[in-house]
């Protein structure tokens, strides 16, 4: 039943970040083959349009950034914490996946209500070179309505979520990989 509850909460959420472009209903750029893809990975595609949220974050190097940044570019939007055991299980997958593409599609981790300090350490064991977000008063998980940890959304270099992962992924899975690889403008 908890499961179940939980589910619902997430959907109602992921459908709350639901906006309507211009008034009318856009649906998401995904052809069926896509979509297919999608369902096979236990990834939840959007039927309409949702335009990912702007935030801004200081990454554990100092830099500020905003999600608008990245642009033009596939990003990955990753919510996890150090003591998430199924976070770091998907970890590795990201980081090949953050160099097989040379950065082309982002990996932008943010670490759920962690002090940079407590990352940090924690990169000492686990060196991972994808940008991560310390968001520790959490205004980005409030954001994004995130309750449960991995979660990962899926933005379009248009700034379209395409894709919502509630768990672990292979993200280094190759059908994946090509599908992601696939959304960046110039291999489109």
């Amino acid at each position: 039943m908890f499961r179940f509850v939980t589910f619902l909460l997430g959907l109602v959420l992921f459908t709350g970040l639901s906006h309507t472009h211009e008034g009318h209903q856009h649906p998401v750029p995904l052809s069926d083959t896509n979509r297919t893809l999608l369902k096979r990975s236990s990834i939840e595609a959007p039927s309409t349009f949702i335009e990912a949220h702007d935030f801004s974050g200081t990454l554990i190097d100092g830099t500020v950034i905003e999600l608008t940044d990245y642009q033009g570019k596939v990003v990955l939007l990753n919510f996890w914490a150090t003591w998430c055991a199924p976070c770091l299980k998907e970890m590795p997958d990201l980081e090949e996946l953050w160099h097989d593409t040379d950065g082309e599609v982002v990996v932008l981790a943010i670490s759920m209500g962690e002090t940079e300090k407590r990352i940090r350490k924690f990169l000492e064991k686990h060196p991972f070179s994808f940008p991560i977000i310390a968001d520790t008063n959490m205004k980005i998980v409030q954001l994004y309505g995130v309750k449960n940890l991995p979660i990962t959304y899926l933005v379009d270099p248009d700034g379209a979520i395409i894709g919502r992962a509630i768990g672990p992924r292979n993200w280094a899975k190759p059908e994946l990989v090509e599908f992601l690889k696939s959304r960046i403008p110039s291999n489109g």
